[in-house]
């Protein structure tokens, strides 16, 4: 059954193509004759199809809201002014000095060479 259609689907392409009216083809100039007929060149200028550029207000209205914007960017933490900044460290007690901690063992320590026996 299937068979039939791709058949019939194929007489009709072949019907279509031997109907279409034949199309002029051209060849090109021969490239060492200096005669040949060569189309005409067209020309579309580019600045011609590009709008043009809204007017922009030189200095913007707004450059001293600007400048202190830009001035409280940290450029080290991609933030603005502690927008994510670390918390503050907790205050030392007021009734005596801070207790005495032990430091934080060095965790490159097993880098450094031994002593010599």
């Amino acid at each position: 059954m299937n068979y039939v259609y791709r058949r019939r689907a194929c007489a009709f392409i072949a019907l279509v193509a031997l109907a279409a009216p034949p199309q002029a083809q051209t060849r090109p100039g021969d490239p060492a004759d200096a005669a040949a007929p060569v189309p005409p060149t067209r020309y579309a200028p580019y600045i011609a199809a590009t709008p043009a550029a809204p007017a922009v207000q030189s200095p913007p209205q707004a450059w001293k809201a600007l400048n202190a914007l830009v001035g409280t960017y940290d450029s080290m933490s991609s933030t603005i002014d502690g927008a994510a900044a670390a918390p503050a460290p907790p205050a030392p007690a007021a009734n005596g000095p801070a207790p005495a901690t032990q430091p934080a063992p060095d965790p490159h320590a097993h880098h450094r060479p031994k002593a010599a026996k």
